[in-house]
C-alpha cells in the first residue's frame, strides 16, 4: 500500500511539473503570434515576424481585402483559391500588415484559438470551449495533415525551429499549425513561416 501511494505521489509530482514547465523561446514566440491573431493585433504579430515570410494552407471568403490589395501584391503567380493552396508571400512591411489582415478573414483559424493565460493554453477547454496544445518538433514528426507542405519544411527545419500547434473547439473544428520560428543568439525568436491545415468533421 505505501509503495502503492508512493508511485501515485511521484507520479502527481512528475505530471504538475510537467504541466507547469515553462515554454521554450520558439514555443512563446509562436503562443504570442496566435494570441496577437486571436485577439486581432496585427501590429503585435508584425512584431513577432520576420521578413520574408510566407503562409500556406489558410482559407478565407474572397473579399476586398485579399482578393484585390492583398493577392496581386503578394504573390508572383497567379493564385489558386482552395483550402488547401491560398499562400501569401510578403517581403516588406507593408506586404506583410496586408497579409497578416487577410489572415483575419480566416474565421475558423481565429475563432477556436484557445485564450492565452499566464503565458501558456491551460491543459483542458478554456471559457470559450477551446483547448490545444503546443510544442517542438521536426520535420519527421509533423503532422500527416501538414505533409503536403514536407520539401518546404524540410528545407526551413535547417536554420530554423519548428513548433507545432493542435487546437479545436472540442465540436468537430480542429487547426493544425507549423511555424517555422527563426531563433539566433544575436536576436529575439521570430516567425519566418506559417503551414496550415483546417478540418471540420460534423
Amino acid at each position: 500500500m505505501r509503495l502503492a501511494r508512493a508511485v501515485l505521489l511521484l507520479t502527481l509530482i512528475v505530471a504538475s511539473r510537467s504541466a507547469s514547465a515553462e515554454p521554450s523561446a520558439p514555443e512563446r514566440t509562436f503562443l504570442l503570434w496566435l494570441e496577437a491573431l486571436r485577439m486581432g493585433d496585427v501590429p503585435r504579430m508584425a512584431e513577432q515576424t520576420k521578413l520574408p515570410f510566407a503562409v500556406a494552407g489558410f482559407y478565407v471568403q474572397m473579399d476586398k481585402d485579399c482578393d484585390q490589395t492583398v493577392v496581386p501584391n503578394l504573390t508572383p503567380k497567379p493564385v489558386i483559391y482552395n483550402t488547401s493552396m491560398l499562400r501569401i508571400e510578403a517581403a516588406n512591411p507593408l506586404k506583410l500588415a496586408r497579409g497578416l489582415r487577410c489572415l483575419m478573414h480566416d474565421s475558423m483559424l481565429r475563432r477556436y484559438l484557445p485564450i492565452l493565460q499566464a503565458g501558456r493554453w491551460l491543459a483542458g477547454p478554456d471559457a470559450n470551449g477551446n483547448s490545444g496544445r503546443i510544442a517542438r518538433t521536426t520535420s519527421l514528426k509533423v503532422a500527416k495533415v501538414l505533409r503536403r507542405f514536407a520539401p518546404q519544411i524540410q528545407e526551413l527545419a535547417r536554420k530554423h525551429d519548428l513548433v507545432q500547434a493542435i487546437w479545436t473547439d472540442n465540436n468537430g473544428v480542429t487547426v493544425t499549425a507549423l511555424a517555422a520560428v527563426a531563433n539566433d543568439d544575436a536576436h529575439q525568436p521570430l516567425l519566418a513561416a506559417l503551414f496550415v491545415s483546417e478540418q471540420f468533421e460534423e
